[in-house]
């Protein structure tokens, strides 16, 4: 028996099973602010926001952080996220590239809420490994007409209070003699 024919697609199968996502969780889990305009009573908002995690490099593409992000208008005047405020800091405040919102922001009435999901890649030159993934700092802005707040929150790395047992994977070959 050829054991290359045995081996090559096992090898195959093993090497295409690496995970999309690198293997770290942030909390909160979603993460809830509320958000207000100084002076404006009637201006009132809550976002949800959560780290979805970080989708590894492929096809050419970079590793990005993906979060999901609901603005909840709770107010009695329209608010709209500003993308162009949004930023992404690792704990050593080294920014992630510029994201793309998805779908565009549009302003929210009152009593309504807009969901979108926002994806952070890391910049060109540079390698997920070069981050503090410690944690992580999300900043933006909220206009309420020309009102303007600004707003941030952080994410703690997810650290289990012990070790998971992992899925491990070996392959072996044995020889065997006859008499």
């Amino acid at each position: 028996m050829k054991l290359h024919l045995v081996l090559a697609p096992l090898l195959a199968l093993i090497a295409g099973c690496r995970s999309t996502w690198y293997d770290v969780r942030f909390v909160p889990a979603p993460l809830e602010v509320r958000v207000t305009a100084e002076g404006e009573p009637q201006a009132q908002a809550r976002a949800l926001l959560s780290v979805r995690g970080i989708r590894r490099a492929k096809d050419g593409q970079p590793a990005k952080v993906e979060m999901k992000l609901r603005v909840e208008n709770m107010g009695a005047s329209s608010v709209e996220l500003d993308p162009a405020s949004l930023e992404l800091l690792a704990a050593d405040l080294v920014p992630f590239g510029e994201p793309r919102v998805s779908p565009p922001a549009e302003p929210i009435p009152p009593g309504s809420n807009a969901v979108y999901e926002l994806i952070f890649p890391v910049p060109g030159g540079r390698e997920i490994d070069d981050y503090d993934l410690r944690g992580l700092t999300v900043k933006w802005d909220l206009r309420f007409g020309e009102r303007v707040t600004p707003t941030s929150v952080i994410f703690e790395r997810f650290a289990p209070p012990y070790d998971y047992p992992r899925t491990q994977v070996g392959l072996g070959l044995g020889f065997g003699f006859h008499h």
